[in-house]
């Protein structure tokens, strides 16, 4: 489709590579990547860097991990069913990007505990 067309050669280079590896599966992340609100700067500069580091990669990562799409709706989830003391556990963790969409939504000066944690051998991109 012509929107779909547009919000990949907005993506350049790097929106090219997703779908050439993505075999086309990833289209409708990207328009709504396109159509959804930013994503907070330091959870965006994350996905870029995840989205680097797995064009790096040999194997196809990218199938591993979740893109802003999911990543917003496990905010959603966790925000709309927080309650005081929540504690999350992520099992799985690729670069901690869907962790930090987690912490997101257990934010604003709440007290709760997320736990993430992996055993995949894949090397985080940040300890913070």
């Amino acid at each position: 489709s012509p929107s779909l067309i547009s919000a990949v050669e907005k993506e350049g280079e790097i929106g090219k590579e997703r779908m050439e590896r993505c075999g086309g599966e990833c289209y409708t992340d990207i328009l709504a990547e396109r159509i959804s609100p930013p994503s907070p700067p330091l959870i965006a500069s994350v996905w870029e860097e995840t989205i680097r580091h797995t064009s790096e990669l040999r194997h196809d990562a990218e199938r591993l991990m979740l893109g802003p799409t999911l990543g917003r709706l496990l905010h959603d989830v966790v925000a709309f069913g927080y309650r005081p003391g929540m504690r999350v556990m992520e099992l799985g963790t690729f670069t901690g990007y869907s962790a930090m969409w987690l912490a997101k939504g257990m934010e604003a000066g709440r007290r709760s505990w997320l736990e993430s944690t992996s055993n995949d051998g894949v090397q985080p991109l940040s300890s913070s």
